[in-house]
């Protein structure tokens, strides 16, 4: 995120994660870049002080891996927000 990220949308999404049970933290990053060879997106960057390099496909394998975690992720949203209308309804 952004320095200039309103703190109530950080405060929103750090709470979505929380709900949703996923494990996040915030990490030292600097000299952040993102470059794109053909059909990778090479990220690099130092994170606690130790260089990083993550490359990620944009090819036909990429963007079936990237449809599959936002499948993922949508059903887990779903699930949560199911079971909050039954928790909320049981009040």
């Amino acid at each position: 995120m952004k320095p200039t990220t309103p703190k109530k949308k950080i405060q929103d999404v750090e709470n979505l994660l929380t709900t949703l049970n996923y494990k996040y933290k915030y990490e030292k990053v600097e000299n952040f870049s993102v470059n794109r060879i053909q059909d990778k997106v090479i990220v690099e960057m130092i994170k606690n002080d130790e260089n990083k390099r993550y490359e990620f496909s944009t090819g036909q394998t990429g963007r079936e891996l990237g449809k599959h975690i936002a499948k993922k992720a949508f059903q887990d949203l779903q699930n949560w927000t199911h079971s909050r209308r039954i928790n909320h309804n049981s009040w």
